[in-house]
């Protein structure tokens, strides 16, 4: 049974890929985030981006679930990641 507490967010509310993928439906074209370099990434691009990256990681074993350490400075790996 699953009980519905209104303190607690939807998944679509606060887990990141949920959010941006609602918002890269939503608004493709915005500016999600401008790099130090002053390339930008529209929330389409970096969804885009993302998934690349998780395509990735599967080819490489890695499931959802799995624990997989991130340890890189600011920037669009980080991001990605």
């Amino acid at each position: 049974m699953t009980i519905h507490d209104p303190r607690i967010p939807s998944a679509n509310a606060c887990v990141v890929g949920a959010m941006l993928g609602r918002q890269a439906r939503a608004q493709p074209d915005k500016i999600f985030v401008i790099f130090e370099d002053g390339s930008r990434w529209t929330y389409a691009e970096t969804l885009h981006h993302v998934a690349k990256a998780a395509a990735g990681l599967r080819a490489l074993g890695v499931q959802q679930g799995d624990h997989v350490l991130s340890w890189l400075p600011n920037g669009r790996e980080a991001l990605l990641t």
